[in-house]
């Protein structure tokens, strides 16, 4: 979670930390496979692992009109060697390919918005975040701001 901290926006690491904390609880892990073992919900998780260690994971949903590529992160020492690549494309293959691909990304986050225009994803200024989406408001009250950011189904 070391891209999600901003000095200038006096985001902390223990903001992160206090947000974030629950990801690593059993009963995180728990949810998260209950959602993989429905598969009426059109989820899909994918592990990286090294050595039997997590270093990467990514999430994706098929919703009626659009996939959306809920989440992708690689830990920062196994960076740079593929294996988001790998994540993407595995996950891209399992996405509907007729419809358009949505997702969110810290504004700031410049190394995620380089990655995802690398993949055809452009940021679209005319999409706000939905009013269900909380995944950037901290425990604090403080907001990691976010850009949408679309690939058009034309990109495949």
């Amino acid at each position: 979670m070391d891209t999600y901290p901003n000095e200038r926006l006096g985001i902390t690491q223990e903001d992160i930390k206090a947000r974030f904390n629950d990801g690593f609880k059993k009963t995180r892990y728990e949810e998260l496979e209950k959602d993989v073992l429905d598969t009426t919900n059109n989820l899909l998780l994918l592990v990286a692992k090294k050595d039997g260690h997590v270093v990467g994971y990514c999430r994706g949903l098929k919703s009626q009109d659009h996939n959306d590529s809920v989440e992708l992160y690689v830990s920062a020492e196994y960076r740079d060697r593929g294996i988001g690549n790998a994540l993407w494309q595995k996950r891209f293959t399992w996405f509907d390919q007729n419809k358009y691909t949505i997702l969110e990304v810290a504004e700031y986050n410049a190394n995620a918005i380089r990655f995802h225009e690398q993949h055809g994803f452009i940021q679209d200024q005319s999409l706000k975040q939905p009013t269900y989406e909380n995944w950037n408001i901290l425990p604090n009250g403080k907001k990691i701001p976010v850009v949408i950011m679309v690939r058009k189904k034309e990109c495949i």
